[in-house]
Parts: C-alpha cells; sequence; structure tokens
C-alpha cells in the first residue's frame, strides 16, 4: 500500500469524482474547507486500487480513514498503519452492515458506537444551581491550561472524537469555550465547547476521579446550557458514546434528545 500525498484541492476533488457513484459505499462526509486545512497542513493522502479510493487524514498515532467502495469483493493489507474510520449513518436500526461487513473482510473490528443528541434553546429556561465552594469559570492560569489537556489525553478515547492539542485548546480558551469546575480554587474538572452554525457543541467534558459523584458533571453542563442561552444560540447539540450510561442519562435528564444520527467506527487490526 504506497499512501500518496494530496498537493491541490483541485487533485482530491477530481479523485473523488472519478470514483463516486449513487452506488458507492462512502463515509466520505468532510467538508471542502477541512478538506482545504488537511491539505495546507500536507496531512492528506490517498491510495485507489480496484475501483475504490481510500483517503488517509494523519492524526497523532494513527490515520483517520475515509473511503469510496464500488467493488466491495476485494480483499486489502491495512495492517502497515493503524487505522481508525467512522460510518455515519441515520437512526439505530438502520446500522450500516455493508460497510462494516467489507471492512471486517480487510481485517477491522468493530470499536465503540456514539449517537447525536439535541436540545432546542427555545425549550429551556437558564437553571442557575450553586453549591457552596463550587464555582465554575475560564482557566485561571496556564497550569490549568495544562492540566485541562492532561484530562481530556488520559480520560476520552484515543480514536473517536479528536483530542485536542495544546495550542487548540489554548484558542478555544481565548474564545472563552473552555470552563472549569473549581472546588476552593482547585481545578476539578472542565467542559471544552464550539459554536458552528448557530449550534453550541459540547465537545469535551471530563471530571477528575476523585471528584466524581459529587454532582460537578451535572453543574458543568447547566453551566454550558446557561453560556448557550446567553449567546441566543438556536440548539444545543452532542455526541456521546451510547454504552456510556451515566452521560446519557444526565443528557436526557437534562432535556436532550436523539437526533436520529449516530456514527460506528472501526480500527485496523494489527
Amino acid at each position: 500500500m504506497q499512501l500518496k500525498v494530496i498537493k491541490s484541492l483541485d487533485k482530491l476533488e477530481t479523485i473523488i469524482e472519478e470514483h463516486s457513484s449513487k452506488d458507492s459505499l462512502t463515509n466520505n462526509y468532510i467538508l471542502s474547507h477541512d478538506f482545504k486545512h488537511y491539505i495546507e497542513k500536507k496531512n492528506i493522502y490517498y491510495w485507489n486500487e480496484n475501483l475504490n479510493l481510500y483517503l488517509f487524514v494523519k492524526k497523532e498515532g494513527f490515520y483517520r480513514l475515509y473511503y469510496i467502495i464500488n467493488n466491495v469483493n476485494v480483499q486489502n493489507d491495512f495492517s502497515e498503519i493503524k487505522i481508525v474510520l467512522e460510518i455515519i449513518y441515520r437512526g439505530k436500526n438502520r446500522i450500516p452492515l455493508k460497510h462494516i461487513k467489507y471492512w471486517k473482510k480487510n481485517s477491522f473490528k468493530s470499536h465503540l458506537t456514539r449517537d447525536c443528541y439535541f436540545l432546542n434553546a427555545d425549550s429551556i429556561l437558564p437553571n442557575y444551581n450553586k453549591v457552596e465552594g463550587v464555582t465554575i469559570e475560564p482557566p485561571k492560569n496556564k497550569e490549568d491550561i495544562l492540566l485541562t489537556k492532561k484530562l481530556i489525553d488520559e480520560n476520552l478515547d484515543l480514536y473517536t472524537g479528536d483530542r485536542l492539542s495544546l495550542q487548540e485548546i489554548k484558542n478555544f480558551v481565548a474564545r472563552g469555550l473552555v470552563f472549569c469546575v473549581y472546588i476552593n480554587d482547585l481545578m476539578c474538572g472542565m467542559l471544552q465547547v464550539d459554536l458552528r452554525n448557530n449550534i453550541y457543541w459540547l465537545g469535551h467534558i471530563v471530571v477528575q476521579k476523585d471528584y466524581r459523584g459529587m454532582g460537578l458533571a451535572n453543574l458543568l453542563v447547566d453551566n454550558y446550557l446557561n453560556e448557550g442561552l446567553k449567546l441566543q444560540v438556536r440548539q444545543f447539540q452532542l455526541w456521546v458514546i451510547d454504552k456510556n450510561m451515566p452521560a446519557v442519562n444526565l443528557y436526557k435528564k437534562k432535556g436532550f434528545t436523539y437526533l436520529n444520527k449516530s456514527t460506528h467506527s472501526m480500527l485496523s487490526v494489527n
């Protein structure tokens, strides 16, 4: 398997068009501006063979794979590199069995499933519950920013849901999109959000192990909702691992409902 770097958006669009048809199996849902970003960073590659196209985006420690499959009868060797792919589908009963069958034949294994939940802003009211000695505010100093990254790296899945670089965290902090929970000025957890198309996305939330069970995640989510209401967003959205029932139950308690959209991730087996 010889990966070739993609040097221009024109080249990328051409090879995608050459391989696309209405009957193709694909998880290629990247937006054009994301493709442009990957090309500028020189971290997107392709491999095409037997009418199939494979796009590889280089991440820290692995590649994320996007594909257009026209020939489901071929088998390829992907064992040289660590790869993760995500298959998006609409509705829990519409599991993409054809995709999964193809990739299992090519030595991939199922990893986990995430569901997308949403909450319309006009259906909720601010909730200002307070706990004595507990505050939620932006990171207070450089050490708290470093701890934010440490919490993400040590507690969240490496392959599904991109981990943030230190610079990305700093950029979110500068935009007012990172909130930390403090007990008597000691940082005990964090929540990072993003604002896109007037939708307030919950990206990452972690409470330190020694402080779980104290309702801190509940306070962080309330703060997230309050901040979104201040910004007059139209909707709140998030992704959650379907088997993470404490998180699912928390979001449902706040009024979130399933958006009829899920992703199934698979890993190459080395």
